[in-house]
């Protein structure tokens, strides 16, 4: 529990000090098919978060540290407690089990910036 309280302590510093992660998320387009899991203290997450929002691509962001349902559905469609992670969407309405779900930051970015 400790662990939790220090993680969102040390991730509003980063973003007071580096800017709002949330920025992204303004964007009106968002595409419904992509979901990031993240967590604002991960130099991963700010990395592929920094590239969306140079990219201006909207998509939703869930905070594993800050929403307990978000690190739920992490585990349990994704089966590892890996950030960033990226929830590709078979269609709006698919279950976890049928949706892809991809970890490595770069590979993240590549595959946002393709579409």
């Amino acid at each position: 529990m400790w662990k939790d309280s220090v993680f969102r302590i040390l991730g509003r510093t980063w973003e007071f000090l580096e800017g709002s992660t949330k920025r992204v998320r303004s964007y009106p387009k968002k595409n419904p098919l992509y979901v990031l899991y993240s967590m604002d203290v991960s130099p991963y997450c700010r990395k592929v978060i920094r590239a969306l929002d140079r990219a201006k691509h909207g998509i939703e962001i869930r905070d594993v540290i800050e929403s307990n349902e978000a690190f739920r559905e992490l585990m349990r469609g994704g089966k590892k407690d890996q950030v960033p992670c990226l929830r590709i969407r078979a269609h709006e309405k698919s279950s976890e089990a049928e949706d892809r779900w991809m970890y490595e930051s770069n590979d993240i970015i590549r595959f946002l910036l393709q579409e």
